[in-house]
């Protein structure tokens, strides 16, 4: 008889099937696809990073970045961001030239894990569409390198509220009592120390170097452990050094000598004891973060703990500490016009790693700022946008706040004076702040993502971008900057204490000015008449940092970024200047050539020296016309030194096209130059034979209604017209 077969059960069949399968299978990126989108109208571009699915260790992902700029752009530059561990096949860098707005560009990639782990893959776009102005954004994915359950996410998996955690610590004990025992009976005990953390300095091309710097200003307890509750025997504050310490003798009770003895760190913030900033997680609870240090069980002695927070902990401290140099700045300017000498409020900051906000902003109604943990574009690091929030705070608090709110990004004309205004102030005030406390790269706004890249903005450069209106949050925030910064930059030849901005700022007058019966207007116009009534600086100087940022008294800006929809109303805008203003409109035609238009430059040489000696300031304007054209050319406009124009002046020539007859469109040349004109006056310079469009009734209303006093010098006859009498 025959043995009888063995048969293998069905389970362990599928068993050794899979593993035959399984090395094949786990090469290979497993899981679904994963996607993360980042950027939009605020960075201008939008990103698209997908990955194929998840790895095991020693298996490969694809990834696909997809790049759209808003803007035209010379120069996309593409750049992939991996860690030790994973290997990038292609350039980490890839610059794709010119791309027009709304052009979608893809680059790929194949990643290969040598190992497990968790990794961070990023890939970020990157463009200038002017000098002075970057603009970016991220994707960001998270892989989670496993042999039975890889993954990949755009929320990092290892994202962890400090909360709560534990410091580095390194003690240095003594066992000699701090005093003598004659002083008292229990055990006595001098407790020191310092606390320092991490800090990267944000640069327009990402963030500088890893540095150790101290924990300032911040509230240390130092606690007993007990087995049910802990005493807190001392509270006080670290300095600016980081350091601490205090001494004191004590027990633990009847028959124990022996103290447990830790450092508690919180997130609290004191300047003199009034309380700046504390920072707190975002759950509904609101906790204030708090870390400890190693516990010591002494029984007297002196003990220093040396404590360095990670990363994250020192993240809060770099929120916190933000909000200390803005309150400080506030506090060294004065503070409040007439009022309180410190900012009474104190910031209470919500931040808190995995939560997932995809944004910083401050919340009138509670009061609070919340700073952004995404992991495409976390703000923790990004002093500009910290101290940009807590400015809306002091706007709140502190000044004519009318602030509607609302979508608003850089380069954009937000077609709302308020608030461009509204985010304008707070923009400028980042650079104060940053520049009072010797921060690099002051001059920028920079907000960096989580590739390393992100936007920024140079406020000396916005008017190469083109940025030129008070309905630019920009333009505003540069026209203010202009006013303390030392560098003369173009038109910009004035250097005041920042102390003068915050007094107008808080001061009475701007709300006055400011005062609707329904709604204030607490624009830049409203800010300027405050300016004015408080007898602020009203120089050349002064006037002509306001002019060349904002534009204030000319045409509107039609090229650049983001064109105004409508320039500064004239009726609107003449209160809001106190100084002169002259246009100069001289005939080029052919017929000019020679003694009279020598004798144009010179007049326009000596009028210009002469009235540009004015205390308050005279602006000057220069167009040419001629025959062939009826559209006027602008020489220069809005120009306050005539050192600066005796070239341009120079400079001037006739045109080479014959005008026979003489006829030319004097009064069309002087109507377009007035147009944009406020008040003062107009000088037109010509020898021909105007056409008499528009008529001469029409020009005088228009003269009238732009409040300015023209005069026509009539530089002799034409050639035609003295070929005629002959």
């Amino acid at each position: 008889m025959a043995a009888p077969s063995r048969r293998l059960p069905l389970s362990l069949i599928l068993l050794l099937i899979l593993a035959l399968l399984l090395p094949t299978y786990l090469s290979r990126a497993a899981g679904g696809p994963a996607v993360d989108e980042s950027g939009g109208d605020r960075e201008q571009i939008r990103v698209r990073l997908e990955a194929d699915g998840a790895a095991a260790p020693g298996g490969t992902a694809l990834l696909t970045l997809e790049a759209t700029p808003l803007l035209d752009t010379p120069d996309l530059v593409i750049s992939w961001g991996v860690p030790a561990g994973v290997t990038l096949d292609g350039k980490a860098v890839e610059s794709f030239g010119p791309v027009a707005a709304g052009e979608t560009v893809s680059s790929q990639r194949q990643v290969t894990f040598s190992k497990a782990g968790i990794f961070k893959i990023s890939a970020s776009a990157d463009y200038q569409p002017a000098k002075g102005m970057q603009f970016g954004a991220a994707g960001v994915l998270f892989f989670t390198v496993d042999s039975f359950n890889p993954t990949v996410s755009d929320m990092d998996p290892e994202a962890r509220s400090p909360m709560g955690s534990r410091m580095e610590t390194q003690v240095i004990s003594s066992p000699s009592p701090a005093s003598p025992a004659a002083v008292s009976s229990d055990p006595c005990f001098d407790v020191s120390g310092r606390i320092m953390r991490w800090d990267q300095a944000p640069l327009a091309g990402g963030y500088g170097p890893l540095v150790r710097v101290p924990v300032r200003n911040a509230l240390i307890q130092v606690r007993e452990e007990d087995t049910l509750f802990d005493d807190n025997i001392a509270s006080l504050n670290t300095g600016d050094d980081g350091r601490f310490g205090f001494a004191f003798c004590d027990n633990d009770g009847f028959f124990d000598d022996t103290l447990e003895l830790y450092i508690r760190l919180r997130a609290e913030i004191y300047v003199d004891g009034n309380l700046v900033a504390e920072i707190e997680d975002s759950s509904w609870i609101d906790e204030i973060y708090e870390y400890d240090s190693a516990v010591v069980s002494t029984g007297g002695g002196d003990h220093v703990f040396n404590m360095d927070l990670s990363m994250n902990q020192s993240a809060v401290f770099n929120i916190g500490e933000a909000a200390l140099d803005a309150w400080t700045v506030w506090r060294d300017s004065g503070g409040e016009s007439d009022g309180d000498a410190l900012f009474k409020e104190e910031a209470e900051v919500h931040w808190e790693p995995g939560y997932g906000d995809d944004g910083s902003y401050y919340n009138s109604f509670w009061t609070e700022i919340t700073i952004a943990d995404d992991p495409s574009d976390p703000d923790q690091w990004d002093d500009s946008v910290i101290i940009h929030e807590w400015g809306h705070m002091a706007d709140d608090y502190y000044s004519c706040d009318d602030n509607p709110g609302g979508e608003h990004f850089i380069g954009q004309n937000t077609a709302n004076t308020e608030l461009a205004w509204g985010e304008g102030y707070p923009d400028y005030w980042q650079s104060a702040v940053r520049a009072a406390v010797g921060a690099p790269a002051a001059n920028l706004y920079i907000d960096l993502n989580g590739g390393g890249g992100g936007f920024s903005v140079d406020l000396e450069q916005t008017q190469a971008a083109g940025l030129i209106g008070h309905k630019y949050e920009m333009s505003i925030a540069a026209a203010l900057w202009d006013l303390i910064d030392n560098v003369n930059d173009d038109q910009d030849a004035v250097t005041l204490d920042h102390s003068i901005i915050q007094d107008v700022y808080t001061g009475d007058t701007f709300e006055s000015v400011a005062y609707g019966f329904w709604d204030d207007d607490c624009d830049f116009e409203t800010f300027v008449k405050a300016w004015i009534e408080d007898d602020k600086p009203t120089d050349a100087a002064t006037a002509a940092a306001f002019l060349q940022n904002t534009g204030f008294t000319l045409t509107p800006n039609t090229t650049g970024l983001g064109p105004l929809a409508a320039g500064p109303a004239v009726e609107e805008a003449a209160d809001a200047i106190w100084w002169d203003q002259v246009t100069y409109v001289v005939d080029n035609s052919r017929s000019m050539l020679g003694d009279k238009f020598n004798a144009v430059k010179s007049i326009l040489q000596e009028t210009i020296n002469d009235l540009g000696a004015s205390p308050d300031g005279t602006e000057f304007t220069l167009e040419s016309f001629n025959n062939t054209s009826s559209v006027n050319q602008q020489q220069f406009a809005g120009q306050f030194f005539p050192e600066r124009l005796s070239s341009p002046v120079n400079a001037l020539s006739v045109s080479g096209s014959s005008d026979a007859g003489c006829n030319v469109g004097a009064l069309e040349a002087l109507a377009q130059a007035v147009d944009g004109q406020l008040r003062g006056d107009a000088w037109l310079f010509t020898d021909g034979d105007t056409i008499q469009s528009p008529s001469v009734e029409s020009m005088a209303q228009l003269l009238s209604d732009r409040n300015v006093r023209a005069s026509v010098a009539l530089m002799g006859l034409c050639p035609t017209a003295l070929s005629a009498l002959s």
